[in-house]
């Protein structure tokens, strides 16, 4: 499938998590802090990022009670590789994807969903394609899953 081959970090590359911890930490640590965390395509990717090194090195300034991804996947870069493959706990997170994406196909967006374990986390697909869908189309489901959370 074009777009998910994985791709080797370069060398000295200071990419990724490292680097938008402390765009999500600076705003969180002066006015935050924040329940959730929500994201779309590569910056729901970053979330999950987020999340899954905060699994492994619990922050305060990043323990985040819900995530909401859109178009979300796991990273293709071999740098997030201890990241990529650690499952998520504790956060229920709700992801939606577009059935018409030709860029981030539902499937990309299942399979960073299944790390998401304890609660099991909310799958919704909509019609559309690489977009944050109407509200329409989701009202329900995001009322129930923010009903669910217990903040």
């Amino acid at each position: 499938m074009p777009g998910s081959e994985r791709r080797e970090a370069p060398r000295g590359s200071r990419h990724g998590p490292h680097n938008v911890r402390l765009i999500v930490e600076f705003p969180n640590l002066f006015i935050g802090p924040f329940d959730g965390i929500l994201g779309f395509s590569q910056g729901a990717t970053m979330a999950h990022l987020l999340m899954a090194r905060s699994q492994l090195n619990p922050e305060p300034s990043l323990s985040f009670k819900f995530a909401i991804l859109f178009s979300a996947f796991k990273s293709l870069s071999s740098a997030h590789d201890s990241l990529t493959t650690t499952n998520i706990s504790g956060i229920p997170s709700f992801h939606v994807c577009g059935q018409a994406d030709q860029i981030v196909n539902c499937q990309r967006s299942e399979d960073l969903a299944k790390m998401y374990t304890d609660p099991r986390a909310v799958i919704v697909h909509h019609s559309g394609g690489h977009c944050i869908p109407p509200i329409s189309q989701i009202k329900s489901q995001i009322l129930e899953f923010a009903n669910n959370l217990n903040i």
